[in-house]
């Protein structure tokens, strides 16, 4: 079938700051290190794991939510890391996430292939 979306190396690593006045940086909090794993076309896929384990973290990356530190993801092969702006405009009309709470992201009396 072919993948849709990979994920290689994924990174993102959030800046701690001190109080001070200087607000320099003294730490990194690692909330994605190192994220692998490929979607192939026609599947589903979800992803589990403990509170903080950095979840939500990897949902938003792939949304361009976020930036990352490092890493790729690929659509189709393509780096969506790297797009140009309307690029990615075009990648946010492709892309959504579902929440845990599928009856608010859905509408029931829909086909799930006519949601937006």
């Amino acid at each position: 079938m072919g993948s849709l979306l990979e994920v290689h190396d994924l990174v993102k690593y959030f800046p701690i700051y001190d109080r001070g006045l200087l607000r320099r940086k003294y730490k990194l909090l690692k909330a994605v290190d190192s994220v692998n794993f490929t979607i192939e076309r026609g599947t589903s896929f979800g992803i589990a794991g403990e509170s903080g384990s950095g979840k939500t973290t990897v949902a938003k990356l792939i949304l361009l939510l976020e930036q990352a530190t490092s890493g790729s993801i690929l659509l189709e092969g393509k780096n969506v890391l790297q797009f140009t702006e309307s690029e990615t405009m075009w990648y946010r009309t492709r892309v959504q996430a579902v929440f845990q709470d599928v009856t608010s992201s859905f509408n029931p009396r829909m086909h799930v292939d006519r949601q937006r």
